[in-house]
C-alpha cells in the first residue's frame, strides 16, 4: 500500500507524516492519492503493467488480492458505452471505508466541508489522467479509467458508490 502523508487523531486533528518527500500536496490531493491507489492503481493498473514495483513482495501480485475488470465497450456513432465492474479485492474495501469514515470525512468536517465528493473531483481527476498515460494502457484498461472519471466528474456520484464500498453495476454513456 501506498504510504499516507496525514493521519486523524481524535484529540489533536491531523497529524502530518514524511515531511521530507510529502511534497506540497492540497490536504484533498492527498486524499485522492490515497483513494485512487486503493481503488485502481494499486488494486489494478500497478499489478498489471508495472509488476517491477512488486519485485520485493511478489505475494502481493496473487490474484485474490487484484480481481480483474470486466468492461464491456460499445461505440456507435459519436457515443461511446463502457459498462465496467471493477471492484477491489476485501482488504481494500476495508482500508477505503476506514480512510474515509476515520480521517476524510473527520478532517472535512473539521475544516467545514459538507459533502466530500464535491470537494475531491479535481484531483480525483489529476490521479486518473496523470499516472499512467491512457493511451498506453490496453483498451480495456483505458475504458475503466475513462468511465471512473466520467463518475468523478458527474455531480450525482457518491463517494462510496465511485470507491466501490456499495455493490452497484455501472453504465456510463
Amino acid at each position: 500500500m501506498r504510504d499516507r502523508h496525514i493521519g486523524w487523531s481524535p484529540a489533536g486533528g491531523p497529524v502530518w507524516f514524511d515531511y521530507d518527500t510529502g511534497g506540497l500536496n492540497a490536504l484533498p490531493g492527498e486524499f485522492a492519492c490515497f483513494l485512487l491507489y486503493q481503488r485502481l492503481h494499486g488494486a489494478w493498473l500497478t499489478p498489471h503493467h508495472n509488476r517491477a514495483a512488486f519485485r520485493d513482495h511478489p505475494s502481493a501480485l496473487s490474484a485474490p488480492c487484484h480481481p480483474e475488470p470486466l468492461v464491456h465497450m460499445q461505440h456507435t456513432g459519436s457515443s461511446l458505452t463502457i459498462d465496467y465492474s471493477h471492484t477491489p479485492s476485501s482488504a481494500r474495501r476495508h482500508v477505503l471505508h476506514r480512510y474515509l469514515h476515520e480521517i476524510v470525512q473527520p478532517i472535512a468536517r473539521q475544516l467545514g466541508i459538507d459533502d466530500v465528493m464535491d470537494w475531491l473531483p479535481p484531483y480525483l481527476v489529476m490521479r486518473l489522467l496523470a499516472v499512467y498515460h491512457l493511451a498506453d494502457l490496453e483498451p480495456r484498461d483505458t475504458a475503466l479509467s475513462l468511465a471512473l472519471l466520467a463518475q468523478a466528474l458527474d455531480p450525482s456520484t457518491a463517494l462510496p458508490d465511485f470507491l466501490a464500498l456499495t455493490p452497484s453495476r455501472t453504465e456510463i454513456n
